[in-house]
């Protein structure tokens, strides 16, 4: 385990878009399956947390009836399960495409759950080696630090409305979209004074003066790595010439 943990991030990368991209190609359940356990299971290896992604998984549930439902009734195939009248609301087939979307759904959060288990500054570095350009790589970077506080300042905008005697689980549909139309704008403007200060600070530290950086530190490739490419390599291949 402490090996799958020493794991360089482009590795990671590599696993995440092998195994996405299989995802999105396969419609089997079975095969979509596999690839969900073995995602979980590469992503327990590398330290990740199974537990906390199941739990946001269960978010996307509502997802999951709301397909098998719109599938129902917009085609002509499968066997009806529930009815009414002439309208069909559930059938056999609306299921197997909501459960078909919701484990693909879940490979590709799942997978992508194993680059959070690198450090930001690890993977940043991965990407520059890969030859991204580090303009796109600092905006990614950015904006992974940048949306939790977005998020952060909604939730302490609300909270000031609620005690302020606003209650959003009673009010109606009407006044509660009103209410976040007050809130979307004191957050949006904030964003932009953030997003400004930034830029500034960027320009005044000579970010894009030289057509190059160097990096202090760099990523090299171990053997764990050149065996768990091989290993996703010949696990996917496998899996093609199977199906």
């Amino acid at each position: 385990m402490n090996l799958f943990r020493r794991l360089d991030p482009r590795s990671k990368i590599f696993y995440v878009g092998v195994v996405s991209t299989a995802a999105v190609v396969f419609d089997s359940l079975v095969y979509l399956s596999i690839l969900l356990v073995v995602s979980f299971a590469v992503l327990y290896l590398c330290g990740g947390s199974g537990i906390g992604t199941l739990y946001r998984l269960r978010k996307i549930l509502y997802l999951l009836v709301g397909i098998a439902i719109v599938q129902s009734i917009f085609t002509s195939e499968g066997t009806p399960i529930i009815t009414i009248g002439s309208i069909r609301i559930l059938t056999d087939y609306g299921v197997f495409r909501g459960l078909q979307f919701l484990i693909r759904l879940s490979v590709i959060i799942v997978s992508s759950s194993i680059l959070l288990t690198s450090t930001n500054r690890d993977l940043t570095q991965g990407l520059l080696q890969l030859k991204i350009p580090y303009e796109i790589v600092f905006m990614l970077l950015i904006a992974g630090k940048f949306l939790p506080l977005l998020r952060d300042e909604f939730n302490n905008k609300v909270i000031a409305m609620e005690l302020s005697g606003v209650d959003f689980k009673k009010i109606g549909f009407k006044k509660k979209l009103t209410a976040y139309k007050y809130l979307l704008l004191p957050v949006t403007v904030n964003s932009l004074l953030k997003s400004k200060e930034m830029a500034i600070s960027m320009e005044v530290r000579g970010f894009r003066a030289m057509d190059r950086r160097s990096s202090y530190r760099e990523l090299k490739f171990e053997k764990i790595d050149l065996a768990f490419i091989i290993s996703s390599m010949i696990f996917i291949t496998g899996l093609f010439i199977i199906r």
